[in-house]
């Protein structure tokens, strides 16, 4: 593109209108004392082109615009599952992937986020327990609501739940997202040191 403002100006305001990366890479810088640049800046005076040769040029400009997060309470409620939220649960588990076994009897201990006027649940987690741990079970967030943090918010309200039980140990397993939940606090551990318990559960056990 081209313009009339410095790049570095032009990259101020993309930051103060809330873009974020912003870069502004000049590929051609316009030379108007030859002819090439005169044949693009053709209405300029001689003294024109004079005081504006090298000055003005074509930039590529890259930046993001950030994606909003819902507020919860207003765009978004994150609560507990209820009966009704079954066939949606399961529906979401499955499409992401993972194994819906257990997840009807457990029900009860499952969170799920529904975004306001959109029937369809957002995302859902659950907790097994056994060996006097917790285990963080079906983490889903459908594709469309993702980018939003609701994945993390999802782990702290499972991490809440078993705090409140009185559970202070919270393992999960993982073979796609480990860096996610490094970013949360979790840390590998060898998996035979789980509770044999939860290594037997619904989620974990083979069918």
């Amino acid at each position: 593109m081209s313009g009339s403002l410095p790049e570095e100006e032009y990259a101020e305001l993309l930051r103060k209108t809330g873009f974020v990366d912003v870069a502004v890479e000049r590929i051609r810088t316009y030379r108007l004392t030859d002819a090439d640049g005169r044949s693009v800046f053709g209405s300029l005076t001689d003294d024109e082109a004079k005081a504006a040769d090298g000055r003005l040029g074509s930039a590529i400009v890259r930046a993001k615009k950030p994606v909003a997060t819902p507020v919860e309470g207003r765009e978004y409620e994150l609560r507990s599952a209820t009966p009704g939220d079954l066939e949606g649960v399961v529906g979401l588990v499955e499409a992401c992937g993972l194994t819906s076994k257990g997840i009807a009897s457990g029900l009860g201990d499952f969170a799920v986020i529904t975004l306001a006027g959109v029937t369809e649940i957002a995302g859902c987690v659950g907790l097994e327990w056994g060996g006097g741990a917790a285990m963080i079970r079906s983490l889903a967030v459908r594709r469309s609501a993702r980018k939003y943090g609701f994945g993390e918010r999802l782990v702290r309200w499972a991490i809440e739940r078993a705090r409140s039980a009185g559970v202070e140990r919270v393992v999960l397993l993982t073979e796609t997202a480990p860096r996610f939940f490094a970013r949360l606090g979790f840390a590998a551990v060898e998996r035979s040191s789980l509770p044999k318990a939860l290594l037997e559960s619904s989620s974990v056990a083979p069918t």
